[in-house]
């Protein structure tokens, strides 16, 4: 999961592209059955973009131009969020074969509200004014580290990825202390 993610996260940035969830499964040779509707199949709602195609753009250009699927408060859950834990989390409920189309909309449906649950949690420390545990973030983004170290692509990708990083590991410290 932590694999794909930062895949994720790496086409993302180094290709400015939209996450790219079974592809990256392709590419990570998983040979399990996962649906590959899109959200827009289900009819969660339309996505549009302006990607960029070059590169070399910045990071703010980046983060305005992925499309949004909700906003909570001041955090915006994107469509790459939601296509990454969709990715994650489908691989794991649907191992056994393909589901029916119900069952992928409610699953679909699920996942966007676990996103939005977990926007409204992290909302809920900081209203608290709860402190990311620093020795929880720090592990995180060691075990990304070592897991990565070896990746030809996590030297050009690292610093564009580690602080969408550590604010994953904030948030989820957040979370678990609320």
């Amino acid at each position: 999961n932590i694999k794909l993610t930062l895949l994720a996260l790496i086409g993302l940035l180094l290709l400015g592209s939209q996450a790219f969830g079974a592809e990256t499964d392709k590419q990570n040779g998983s040979s399990q059955d996962v649906p590959a509707s899109s959200p827009t199949d289900q009819g969660i709602g339309k996505k549009e973009t302006n990607a960029p195609a070059a590169p070399n753009i910045s990071a703010k250009e980046l983060e305005a131009s992925i499309p949004v699927l909700a906003k909570v408060g001041n955090m915006t859950i994107t469509w790459v969020d939601y296509e990454i834990e969709y990715a994650n989390q489908s691989r794991k409920k649907f191992y056994h074969g393909k589901p029916t189309d119900d069952a992928v909309a409610a699953f679909q449906r699920e996942i966007a509200d676990t996103l939005v649950t977990n926007a409204m949690l992290v909302q809920e420390a900081k209203r608290r004014k709860l402190k990311p545990d620093a020795a929880f973030v720090k592990q995180k983004l060691d075990n990304y580290e070592r897991r990565f170290a070896k990746d030809p692509n996590w030297p050009k990708a690292r610093a564009r990825v580690l602080p969408i990083l550590t604010e994953r590991a904030k948030n989820e410290s957040l979370r678990n202390q609320v």
